[in-house]
């Protein structure tokens, strides 16, 4: 769905579109009607909260961190 809305976005169906993955924002967003300045590419500034993607580790776990030398090649463990 995300790609067909997309399309219709880039076509001209769309009147508005909201971004949140920097890869695409660099690289999907180019063709005749970018170039043509039909399509504007904007930024804004949210003050609201956001989501955010992130990765945890469970270091309490027995495993992989209970080895010094596994925690020496990461500086926040």
């Amino acid at each position: 769905m995300t790609t067909l809305l997309f399309e219709a976005f880039k076509a001209g169906a769309v009147d508005r579109r909201e971004e949140n993955v920097a890869k695409n924002w660099a690289t999907r967003y180019v063709g005749r009607n970018f170039t043509h300045g039909y399509i504007v590419k904007d930024e804004y500034t949210n003050t609201s909260a956001q989501n955010t993607q992130w990765l945890a580790f469970n270091i309490q776990r027995p495993g992989i961190f209970r080895s010094p030398g596994a925690r020496s090649h990461h500086p926040r463990l």
